[in-house]
């Protein structure tokens, strides 16, 4: 069972991948997709068991982020499924959304 999930733009994939990496360094078990979707893998099917498994997201937050639809479904999901979401500012944002103003970010 992933322990997190990563949620990122894919602008944003080299932070979230070094940001994964000492995570795991940590000990805790991330799920991301470039780790552990694998070929003729139903990619859609496979996120949606990962949120459910997760016990928490990482959400590494930027414009780029803001302006993704997926990452936008992966927030709205790991919300419904009432994990915890944590926020990693790495860039400035205009505004964020309703739903994440509840929620203390870490600035990076």
């Amino acid at each position: 069972m992933a322990e997190i999930f990563m949620s990122y733009a894919r602008q944003d994939s080299a932070f979230a991948s070094q940001l994964a990496n000492e995570l795991e360094a940590a000990g805790h078990h991330v799920w991301q997709d470039v780790d552990d979707l694998r070929g003729g893998q139903d990619w859609l099917t496979a996120i949606d068991q990962a949120l459910k498994q997760c016990d928490r997201m990482v959400l590494v937050l930027s414009p780029a982020a803001l302006a993704s639809n997926w990452v936008q479904n992966e927030v709205a999901q790991a919300i419904s499924l009432r994990k915890a979401v944590i926020p990693v500012l790495i860039q400035a944002t205009t505004e964020l959304p309703f739903y994440l103003t509840r929620i203390q970010q870490i600035d990076f």
